[in-house]
C-alpha cells in the first residue's frame, strides 16, 4: 500500500507503509533550512563515537554526523533503539525524533516512529488519509506499523481533515488525541492527565540535556552628547544612571543653583587648549 505526498511543483507516489508527511508552511525552503541540534543516547548527551551511530543520508550518500550540523531538504535521519535527536528549523520549530524512527526532511516525512513537534508558525501533518493542520502548538505524532497514526495535542489546537473528504474536520484541543486507522474517521479521546504529564516530563528531561544558549547581557554603553538631540539612557562615567543624573539636576534647580542649556562637563567632550600667555 502506498501513499502520495505533494511537494511544491511536483507530485509523486512513494511506497512506504505507513507514512507521515509534515509540511513547513510560510517558509521558502533553502538548501540549509534545519540544524541537528543535539543527539541523546540513553538519556545523556551522546559521545562523539556514539553520534556516528546516527544515520544521515544525503542524495544516497551517508554522511558523518556531528553536533551541530546543518541539514538540507531531502536529508534522511534514522535513529536506532537508543538514540534521540533534536532538530531545529529556521522558523523556530523544534522537532524531537525519538528512537527507532526514520524521517526524511523532504518536508519532514516520517515513515515510522514518533515525532514531538513544537511548532512556531504554520505546520501541516499529512498521512495517506488525513491532514492535521496547526499553528504555534505542541503535539506528538506516532506512526505505527499497522497503518495507525495517533496525534496527541499537548498545547494549542490541531485541525484534522480527510484528504478524501470522507468525514467532517475534527478540531483537537489541549489534552485530546485522535486515533486514525486507514480512511476511517478519527476517534477523538481525552488524554489521561497522567499520560499528558508523563509526556511533558519526557520532553522536559530531553530539553534538560540540550546545551544552554549563552546568556546575552544587555549592551549598555557610556556616551557623550556633542549637541542637541535625544539621549539614550546609559551610565555616566561616575557609574550613575540617567535617572540619577536627572534627580541631581532637579535637586540643583530646587536649591537655586540654576540650570543651563549648555551640556555639562560630565556629558560632553572636553578638548584641552593651550593656555595663552599674559601679554603684560
Amino acid at each position: 500500500m502506498g501513499w502520495t505526498g505533494v511537494t511544491p511543483g511536483s507530485q509523486r507516489q512513494c511506497w512506504y507503509k505507513p507514512a507521515l508527511l509534515v509540511f513547513l508552511g510560510l517558509l521558502q525552503l533553502s538548501c540549509a533550512f534545519a540544524t541537528l541540534e543535539n543527539v541523546v543516547r540513553q538519556e545523556r548527551p551522546a559521545t562523539p563515537d556514539e553520534i556516528q551511530r546516527l544515520q544521515i543520508v544525503r542524495q544516497g550518500q551517508r554522511l558523518s554526523p556531528q553536533v551541530p550540523m546543518t541539514l538540507q531538504q531531502g536529508d534522511e535521519v534514522t535513529t536506532d533503539a537508543e538514540t534521540t535527536v533534536v532538530i531545529n528549523f529556521a522558523t523556530g520549530t523544534q522537532v524531537i525524533i525519538w528512537p527507532n524512527s526514520r524521517v526524511s526532511l523532504a518536508s519532514i516525512r516520517a515513515f515510522l516512529g514518533e515525532l514531538y513537534v513544537k511548532a512556531r508558525g504554520l505546520f501541516r501533518v499529512e498521512t495517506d488519509y488525513a491532514v492535521a493542520g496547526t499553528e504555534g502548538t505542541e503535539f506528538l505524532t506516532t506512526v505505527r506499523g499497522n497503518n495507525e497514526v495517533s496525534v496527541i495535542v499537548v498545547d494549542g489546537a490541531v485541525r484534522i481533515e480527510s484528504t478524501r473528504q470522507r468525514w467532517d474536520p475534527v478540531l483537537l484541543r489541549r489534552g485530546e488525541q485522535a486515533l486514525l486507522r486507514g480512511p476511517e474517521a478519527p476517534q477523538r479521546q481525552s488524554v489521561p492527565q497522567e499520560t499528558l504529564a508523563a509526556l511533558q516530563r519526557r520532553v522536559a528531561d530531553m530539553e534538560r540535556l540540550l546545551p544552554e544558549a549563552p546568556a546575552v547581557e544587555p549592551l549598555e554603553l557610556p556616551f557623550r552628547i556633542f549637541g542637541p538631540g535625544p539621549r539614550v539612557p546609559a551610565r555616566d562615567r561616575g557609574g550613575r544612571r540617567d535617572g540619577e543624573r536627572r534627580r541631581d539636576s532637579e535637586g540643583r534647580r530646587d536649591s537655586g543653583q540654576g540650570t543651563s542649556d549648555k551640556p555639562s562637563p560630565d556629558s560632553r567632550e572636553t578638548v584641552p587648549t593651550p593656555r595663552s600667555s599674559d601679554p603684560r
